[in-house]
């Protein structure tokens, strides 16, 4: 990390980001009833739901020296469930926002 006096940089590796030229990036709209607070989420998962288990298993060595995987289930769930297993393999913490929520996920 290091900052130009103005502005604070951090480096990101991005070795494992994937580039889909067929699906666009993947968006979301938060909108908060401001006197209730509720909010509403709408998700366009886009080139989230290219990511394959496949593309997440180049990533295991990355993974397994992770001191914490974070999580989301805006995309493909068959690839979170891949970076799961292997987060479990090598006994990384994991921290899973199940959301958006969905029926369709077969908890393995």
């Amino acid at each position: 990390m290091f900052h130009d006096g103005h502005r604070i940089f951090v480096q990101v590796d991005t070795t494992y980001v994937f580039i889909d030229p067929e699906a666009s990036s993947g968006v979301a709209s938060i909108l908060v009833d401001t006197e209730t607070g509720q909010n509403e989420i709408v998700v366009v998962p886009g080139s989230n739901n290219t990511l394959t288990p496949q593309e997440v298993k180049k990533a295991e060595d990355m993974i397994s020296k992770a001191r914490l995987v974070t999580f989301g289930l805006e995309g493909s769930h068959d690839a979170v469930i891949e970076a799961l297993s292997i987060a479990k393999k090598y006994n990384v913490p994991t921290l899973t926002n199940a959301a958006p929520a969905s029926t369709s996920i077969n908890a393995k």
